[in-house]
């Protein structure tokens, strides 16, 4: 009921309202111009533009920051590389235990360390194969030497 009382108010007095609009306008035009200045510094493209532009500041930096993180985390990266390329391939299912995964990343980092001979993941069922597909889940997973790797093709196994 309020409502309707309100809207019936507005239109009798449209001509008073705008009067009252104009001089608060004139009034407060240094607070708009303020709101409208900040509204363009915070706009979505100003946004973009500021971020392209710390992004090619900052470049070499983050290079640097990217590439010794890599080295000092290799179990972390190459378990997010084969979750990057599983998930290009639609090869990992969105109910995975990722812990799990992980594991194997983690195992062969130790077992590295420990034996001095180089260890990776791999999957039993190829990610692709000929005329199948496995899947990036932990039962598809096993810890094997980088030379034993090297030396199998794609092969389904017997």
């Amino acid at each position: 009921m309020l409502s309707i009382y309100r809207k019936e108010y507005a239109k009798k007095h449209v001509a008073e309202r705008k009067r009252y609009m104009e001089e608060w306008a004139q009034k407060n035009r240094e607070r708009r111009l303020l709101q409208r200045k900040i509204k363009y510094e915070n706009s979505p493209e100003k946004e973009k533009e500021r971020a392209g532009q710390y992004y090619q500041t900052h470049k070499e930096e983050r290079k640097k920051y990217a590439s010794k993180y890599v080295k000092d985390h290799p179990e972390q990266y190459a378990t997010y590389a084969a979750e990057r390329h599983a998930l290009k391939l639609n090869a990992m299912p969105i109910w995975v235990d990722k812990e799990a995964i992980k594991y194997f990343y983690e195992e062969a980092k130790r077992l590295t360390e420990l034996t001095k001979i180089p260890h990776v993941v791999d999957h039993i069922w190829p990610l692709r194969g000929k005329g199948f597909n496995g899947l990036h889940v932990p039962w598809n997973l096993r810890v094997i030497t980088s030379a034993e790797n090297n030396s199998k093709s794609n092969k389904r196994p017997v």
